[in-house]
């Protein structure tokens, strides 16, 4: 298990510099979705409003962008030294052993009453919730951001049930497939736009989600309310999944896909997740 800590999740996000060079002292950011960055890691830092320092090591792990931030304690800029060092005597791995910043282990009684409780309340999960949580459990083991993240959704929109629209909203999709029927179209495009339609007499995807998540308010995923995050996630799906140019950024996506990862974790605890607060 895995809980969130002052809402970031185990792959911590960085603030993008935009047009702004860096100030002296940083190392200059990789541009923007470059994929093709060099393998040895970099250490990039930045000076925060406090006074304080941000630092991130960024290196390339099979073949993907990889990054961890350190923002806190006494000394970040040296903690990051000290992880750049590891990182690259793993041969640009993470290190074996290495716990992600932003993460905690739940305590031992909390873990106990969660057993406790799940083992009181019995089975709450169907073939569906099996088939999520199977692809949920095996997006761990995906090298890739992308793949991550994709495999995630899939878990998230397996869960969804299409409810249907309102009267006149089904009302007005039969006419439009009554039209269909009556215009002099070739048949298989017919039985292709009448298909498409029928899909409109229920809600869409998009939709049920929003509604799907909405029941894990008051939390956050990434400082945005359930519904603002799940948006965001369902557009870089569709970035991801239809090719869209430029492709969205790798670290981005690690980002997004950690925070994923926690909301797709709280939606498959079921009962437990209010049985069991955080």
């Amino acid at each position: 298990m895995r809980e969130q800590v002052g809402g970031s999740s185990c792959f911590r996000s960085w603030e993008h510099l935009g047009n702004n060079p860096p100030t002296e002292g940083q190392t200059k950011a990789f541009p923007r979705g470059n994929r093709t960055a060099g393998i040895m890691a970099s250490l990039e830092q930045r000076p925060r409003g406090d006074g304080g320092i941000t630092a991130r090591v960024i290196w390339r792990q099979d073949g993907q962008r990889t990054a961890e931030k350190f923002a806190v304690g006494r000394n970040p800029l040296l903690a990051a030294k000290r992880f750049k060092t590891l990182v690259e005597e793993a041969g640009n791995r993470w290190p074996e052993g290495w716990v992600p910043t932003g993460t905690k282990r739940p305590s031992e009684d909390r873990m106990r009453e969660v057993f406790r409780v799940a083992s009181a309340t019995g089975p709450h999960h169907g073939e569906v919730e099996t088939l999520a949580f199977d692809l949920y459990s095996a997006s761990f083991f995906q090298s890739s951001a992308d793949t991550r993240l994709l495999m995630l959704m899939m878990g998230l929109e397996i869960l969804l049930t299409l409810q249907p629209r309102s009267h006149d909203a089904r009302q007005h999709v039969a006419e439009l497939m009554q039209a269909t029927k009556e215009a002099n179209l070739p048949s298989d495009e017919a039985r292709s736009l009448l298909g498409s339609l029928s899909w409109l007499e229920k809600e869409s995807i998009s939709q049920a989600g929003r509604r799907l998540v909405s029941r894990l308010e008051p939390r956050t995923y990434m400082e945005l309310t359930p519904v603002k995050f799940f948006n965001k996630c369902y557009s870089l799906r569709s970035a991801l999944a239809h090719g869209h140019v430029p492709r969205p950024d790798l670290v981005d996506v690690g980002v997004i896909a950690a925070s994923l990862e926690l909301m797709m974790a709280h939606l498959l605890s079921g009962h437990l997740l209010d049985a069991v607060p955080d």
